[in-house]
This record gives C-alpha cells, sequence and structure tokens, in this order.
C-alpha cells in the first residue's frame, strides 16, 4: 500500500503503513501520531502549536499518554496555561487546571513587543492583558491573586497600570510589592546614572588626564630619554665606528659648500619674489572675497524672506481659520431650523487649533532648524573649504558643550523617575485600585 503525501504544515502526521507497523507492535493506539519517533524537543513544540490551534482533544492526549506534564514550558520558558491565557481560550485554561497544571505558577511572559520577559502567574497575565473572562475563570478555579511577582507585580497592580478599569474593579483590594517595584525602577534608574558617569569620566579621563599625561610628560620624557643618548652615546659610538670615512666626508662637505650656500641664495631669491608676488595677489584675493558677500548676503536674506513668508503664510491661515469658523457660527445660526452643523463648527475649531499649535510653530521653528544650514553656505560662499572647515570646528565645540548638559539632564530625569515611583507607590498604598 502506497504512503500518503505528509504536509510540510503538519510533521506528525504518520503514513498508514507507520500506524499499521505501530498496532503490530502492539503500541497505544491512542498516542498522538509522531510522538513516539520525537524528539523531547520537538514534542514540546507540538504540543505548543496544538495550544495555539485550540485542539483540546490532541492536548489531551498528549498530557494522558505521559509525553510532557501540563506544567512543561516551552523554549521560551512560558508554561501551557499562560500560552491558553494570552490565546484567551477558557476551555483550554479548564482542561489544563484539571489536568493538573499549576494554577499559581510562574512563567516567562513578554507583554506585547517587549524584549525584556517577566515572571508572571497566569492570573497576573490575563489581568495585564484585560482579559476579564479570564481573570473570572482562573479565579473560580482558585487562582491567588495577592500574590506578589519577583519584581513586585501584582495582578490588581498590573490591571491597573495597563488601564483595564472592568478588571480593577473585578478584583479584590489587595496592598503589597511597593518595595520591590520601586526597588526595581530605582535600580534601573541607577544603572542608567552609572553608565552615563561612565562616559562622563572617560571623556573627563581623556581630555584633562590623557591628553596633558600625553603633552607634558610622555612626549617630553621621550625627547629627554632618547635625544641626549642620541647626542652624547649613540652618535660618538657611529662617529668612532666610521672613523675612517670622517676625513674623507669632511673633504666632500667643504667641496659642496660653495654649491649649498648658491643653491641657498637662489631659495632665498625666489622666496623673496614669491612674497612679492604674494603680496601682490593679496588686493586681488582680497577683491575676490568681497565679491562673493553679495551672493552671501543674499543667502541671508532669502533665508530670511522664506522663513518671514512662513510665518505670514502661517499667520494668514489662522486668521483665515478664524474667519472661516465665525462664517461657518454664522450660517449654522442662520440655518439653525433647517440643519444643525455644529460639527462643522468643531472642524473650524480644530482647524483653529491646528494652525496655531502646530504649523505657526513650524513655521516659527523655521529658522532655528536651518540656521547652521545657511551658515554652512555663507561661509562655504564667502571663505570656500576654509570656511567650512571654520564651520564644523564651531559645531564640533558647540555639541562638547552641549553634550555635558545633556547628560546632566539625563542624570536629573532618571533621578526624577525613581522618586515619582516612590510618590507613585504611597499612593497606590493609600488607595490600591488607583489607575
Amino acid at each position: 500500500m502506497d504512503k500518503p503525501e505528509v504536509s510540510g504544515d503538519n510533521k506528525l502526521v504518520e503514513s498508514s503503513d507507520i500506524a499499521a507497523e505501530r498496532s503490530d507492535r502492539g503500541d497505544r493506539s491512542d498516542v498522538p501520531a509522531g510522538c513516539s519517533h520525537a524528539t523531547q524537543q520537538e514534542i514540546v513544540a507540538n504540543f505548543f502549536h496544538y495550544i495555539n490551534q485550540k485542539q483540546i482533544d490532541v492536548v489531551s492526549d498528549i498530557i494522558a499518554n505521559g509525553f510532557v506534564t501540563p506544567d512543561t514550558p516551552n523554549h521560551q520558558g512560558e508554561t501551557p496555561l499562560i500560552k491558553a491565557v494570552t490565546n484567551n481560550d477558557a476551555a483550554m485554561v479548564r482542561l489544563l487546571v484539571s489536568l493538573g497544571a499549576t494554577i499559581d505558577g510562574y512563567g516567562s511572559y513578554s507583554q506585547d513587543s517587549h524584549h525584556t520577559k517577566f515572571q508572571r502567574t497566569p492570573l497576573q497575565v490575563a489581568a495585564t492583558e484585560g482579559k476579564l473572562g479570564i481573570v473570572k475563570i482562573l479565579r473560580d478555579l482558585g487562582a491567588d491573586d495577592s500574590l506578589v511577582a519577583p519584581d513586585g507585580a501584582m495582578a490588581l497592580r498590573l490591571a491597573a497600570e495597563n488601564g483595564h478599569r472592568e478588571v480593577v474593579e473585578h478584583l479584590p483590594t489587595r496592598r503589597g510589592g511597593a518595595w520591590k517595584r520601586w526597588k526595581m525602577t530605582h535600580e534601573k534608574q541607577m544603572r542608567l546614572i552609572r553608565r552615563i558617569m561612565e562616559k562622563i569620566g572617560s571623556v573627563f579621563k581623556f581630555l584633562f588626564w590623557t591628553v596633558p599625561k600625553f603633552l607634558l610628560w610622555t612626549v617630553p620624557k621621550h625627547i629627554i630619554l632618547t635625544v641626549p643618548k642620541a647626542i652624547f652615546v649613540t652618535l660618538p659610538k657611529e662617529i668612532w665606528q666610521r672613523r675612517h670615512k670622517v676625513g674623507p666626508w669632511c673633504k666632500r662637505q667643504i667641496t659642496k659648500f660653495p654649491g649649498r650656500m648658491k643653491k641657498a641664495a637662489k631659495l632665498a631669491g625666489r622666496g623673496i619674489k614669491d612674497a612679492g608676488k604674494v603680496i601682490q595677489k593679496t588686493p586681488g584675493k582680497i577683491w575676490e572675497i568681497m565679491k562673493r558677500i553679495p551672493g552671501a548676503l543674499w543667502i541671508i536674506i532669502s533665508w530670511i524672506g522664506k522663513g518671514l513668508g512662513k510665518v505670514g503664510t502661517a499667520a494668514f491661515n489662522v486668521l483665515k481659520r478664524v474667519a472661516s469658523l465665525l462664517h461657518t457660527t454664522i450660517q449654522a445660526v442662520v440655518g439653525f431650523f433647517r440643519a444643525i452643523t455644529l460639527h462643522d463648527i468643531a472642524n473650524g475649531l480644530r482647524a483653529i487649533f491646528r494652525a496655531i499649535f502646530i504649523d505657526f510653530p513650524k513655521a516659527a521653528a523655521y529658522f532655528i532648524t536651518t540656521f547652521g544650514k545657511t551658515s554652512l553656505k555663507v561661509l562655504g560662499t564667502v571663505l570656500g573649504s576654509f570656511g567650512k572647515g571654520i564651520f564644523y570646528s564651531f559645531a564640533l565645540v558647540f555639541l562638547l558643550i552641549r553634550w555635558l548638559p545633556t547628560k546632566i539632564w539625563e542624570i536629573l530625569v532618571a533621578c526624577g523617575v525613581s522618586i515619582g515611583k516612590g510618590v507613585e507607590e504611597i499612593l497606590v498604598w493609600i488607595n490600591p485600585k488607583r489607575m
């Protein structure tokens, strides 16, 4: 008998020959197809695949035959019960609990696209995702809503922090985990502060220790240790070793001296001529720079003109929106009994707010955002590459000056987050259902 074709999506489907062969060996007939030949890792992967597919019978058979337990986690540390909760599968939740799954067992859970994994119970996961029906089922089955996760999370607080009011109202008032929650936030902010301080320290060490040490100690030390040795030790030694060549060398130098003096005189004369040419060309260079100034001024004027144009357009747009709103309001009043146009009035108000708080600030910000580009164009037009070099030098200095306050501000923000979390936990202790 020919073997049936096996699809790629379901690796557990076996041929009838294998099934018959297994039957001849006396294997159990209720074993899910493929489990007897698959590795444990493959069995677990397929087990969670069937949970995702909500195939209750297959999941029950795999557990009943002892291939996995109801608490066997997948490679990510997620338990079957947590997977059923995230799938919002009430029937699977009831089945797993009835088969012995630990209803308050912790497993890995990552909310949305967060890469950080937390240890959560099934009830805490259901509260996090706002699945009120699953929360009720788990509590009916005996789940403990007072458990505190290693990071201080509780079902009530997870529901409140994620804005699930119905779950918050359903769960009883609980206090606990405040210290752990604040400690987690505080340690995270302190790690951030330490990293910032290390960066600041490395920059200051380079500027005020490494560079001065190199200039004031390493370089002089090298000169002191090498130059005298070269003059008083190495050079005399070389001369003594080549003493038989000293006479001929002195003779050659004396012979070449007049030619060298003549060449030096020519070079001096050429330098004087070149200096004269430079002096002659200086007025021309100055004139060329002067001729470039109108172009630079035109760039500045164009920049100012474009900016004022944008601001003027935005201001005119505000006035136009106000006039449009007034016109719409008058039409609404005049034609009140014919048609209600309050929606048009609301649209007019939104247009005015957009023109005032979005379009106008964007137009005004044009000057700030384009100042650097305009400065680069002006310096490049007047001084060429030298002007661009000046611009980038000032830009680098500006970035260095701006960098330290930015890092200090990040430190202050981190401290504020830690303090704010402490205040929040105090308010939560006063009102555990605070959202």
